[in-house]
């Protein structure tokens, strides 16, 4: 209860809990106002939500039909390369503070894209047989694809 107190404090964490992680985390509200939460939340399921106090962003992509054991680290190794990117982009975080928490949260919601889009491309190529290690193999070619439609816009 109290590592959670402090992890809400800290500015630069990302939690990233499953469902029933997700029911065993100890209510915002009993740690003070909720929009004192300084980290972001991704709630993962269906349809991802990622928050940080009372800003939500929702990550409706459509993923594979079958989730294995292992995505969700990947999931997190994702958001840990997104937001390291995003902050070599500011300069190392010498930007304005309040335009560098949205590149966060735009960073984890990428993440959260990304990995949604290597599920279903790993599911449609294994099927039932998928892993953590085929959506993995699929990271490469979904962020060259996403590179080529901001290109297109």
């Amino acid at each position: 209860r109290e590592l959670y107190k402090e992890l809400l404090e800290y500015e630069r964490c990302v939690m990233t809990p499953n469902v029933m992680e997700m029911k065993r985390l100890p209510s915002l509200s009993a740690f003070g106002d909720e929009n004192d939460n300084k980290n972001i939340i991704v709630a993962k399921g269906h349809v991802d939500a990622i928050s940080r106090g009372d800003l939500v962003m929702q990550c409706d992509e459509e993923g594979g039909l079958k989730r294995s054991g292992g995505i969700g680290d990947v999931l997190a190794g994702t958001i840990s390369a997104f937001m390291a990117w995003y902050t070599i982009l500011d300069g190392g975080g010498k930007g304005e503070l309040q335009s560098l928490k949205q590149q966060r949260e735009f960073a984890v919601w990428a993440a959260c894209c990304t990995v949604k889009r290597a599920t279903k491309l790993a599911f449609e190529n294994k099927r039932r047989a998928i892993s953590s290690r085929d959506v993995l193999g699929q990271i490469c070619g979904v962020i060259a694809n996403m590179e080529e439609d901001i290109e297109k816009c």
